[in-house]
């Protein structure tokens, strides 16, 4: 046999690609790999490959959402590579939940341990990974793993926030913001919403039999693992270690298939080369029938606070040089948002002198405090004297009070 004794297994979904090696002759799991692609699937597969020792491999396959580039022995369905790897989390599972970076679905079985049905999402991203991933950078987190690690740490009230569709939950976010939840509340907010979305979908009105095993990438957020217990009331759900289910499942599958004679695998030999790409039919776009507006400016620099060190910066940006001391008078207006904080310096004929830009990061009040600092700063150099009229506010910051001082201290 050459001494090539293992089968790579492979499978690239949405937002990630598992590799795992298992045993030729039991099917055993090795090894196993896991990694984001960002939409650079082949690349991913090639840089991982080459960082595993390929020697004894002899055989590799797939499941169907792998890029066709593989030179793949054997491309397994999806959902059959699901059933075949569940039996790897549990020996007898009463249902097989899987929660990716798009897709969700269930796979039910009878009492028997035979395939029931399945029941799946429809083609809205609503509940899933990357709608977690999407609430994250919107509270200025680095990832979902971030948001869910969060999530653990809420002892409080769980604000309700919807998650089935990211406009609404925007909405619901800047409620429980308004209504002062901590960021971490907030986190555990949408991952309830989440688990109470997977749940309506796939077992409202339908008998559950446990245990349920649960995969996907999501299944590493253990605050969504929490939320769904409660729901499922199936006792405690069986979670995929390394989100290895389907790539063993396709590994599993070929052995059952009966593998082919073994070969020679190595990192570059294992892809077709890409495609060539056809002429376009039409030249890029132009701008003609109109020009931007000037954004140009007299002063732009970026205002870093030390009280705000952990938030973004401020992007400031002088329009016009502000009025001296009693030529006039100057209104200011302030928009917090769910997203990002602004504000701008108007003079008496209306005209920008001055705008104010920075992320919320989930932290309306420091973003809000941050901002006046900033402005702070850019009057203390260009018009210490400068009074002002009055100020308009929206958004956010309609329910906040800090800036009170700030209005005493400059409006004359």
């Amino acid at each position: 046999m050459d001494g090539r004794r293992t089968i790579l297994g492979i499978d690239a979904g949405s937002v990630s690609v598992t590799m795992v090696e298992v045993a030729r002759d039991d099917g055993k799991l090795l090894e196993s790999a896991y990694a984001l692609h960002h939409g650079d699937a082949v690349g991913t597969l090639k840089r991982m490959m080459a960082r595993m020792d390929l020697s004894c491999a002899g055989a590799v396959a797939a499941t169907t959402s792998t890029p066709r580039r593989l030179k793949a022995d054997f491309f397994c369905d999806n959902r059959v590579a699901l059933v075949e790897g569940a039996a790897f989390l549990c020996p007898r599972p009463g249902a097989v939940l899987v929660v990716g970076g798009e897709r969700f679905g269930v796979v039910r079985f009878d009492e028997e341990g035979g395939y029931r049905d399945f029941r799946g999402n429809t083609s809205c991203a609503a509940g899933t990974g990357s709608f977690l991933d999407q609430q994250a950078r919107r509270l200025g987190l680095k990832d979902a793993e971030e948001l869910g690690k969060l999530a653990c740490e809420n002892r409080g009230t769980v604000p309700r926030i919807a998650s089935r569709c990211a406009v609404f939950a925007r909405t619901d976010l800047v409620h429980a913001q308004q209504q002062g939840y901590g960021k971490e509340a907030i986190c555990d907010g949408l991952c309830l919403g989440l688990a109470r979305n997977i749940h309506d979908a796939l077992f409202a009105g339908r008998e559950l039999r446990g245990p349920v095993a649960f995969t996907g990438g999501v299944a590493a957020n253990p605050a969504v693992v929490r939320h769904l217990e409660a729901l499922l009331r199936t006792g405690k759900l069986v979670v995929d270690p390394g989100n290895v289910c389907q790539a063993l499942g396709a590994a599993r599958s070929l052995l059952r298939e009966g593998p082919p004679r073994p070969r020679r695998l190595s990192s570059e030999a294992l892809f077709h080369p890409p495609p060539r790409r056809g002429k376009p039919f039409h030249g890029p776009l132009r701008l003609q029938g109109s020009s931007y507006p000037d954004f140009s400016s007299l002063l732009r620099y970026e205002y870093r606070s030390a009280r705000f060190a952990d938030l973004p910066p401020v992007e400031v940006d002088l329009y016009r040089k502000p009025p001296s001391a009693g030529a006039g008078r100057v209104v200011l207006g302030m928009d917090i948002g769910s997203t990002s904080t602004k504000a701008a310096l108007v003079d008496s004929g209306g005209d920008i002198l001055a705008g104010f830009y920075t992320r919320t990061s989930g932290r309306p009040v420091e973003a809000g405090q941050l901002l006046l600092e900033a402005m702070e700063d850019l009057l203390g150099r260009e018009a210490p004297e400068l009074s002002m009229a009055g100020a308009a506010t929206t958004g956010l910051e309609r329910y906040f009070s800090f800036m009170n001082a700030f209005w005493k201290m400059r409006i004359m």
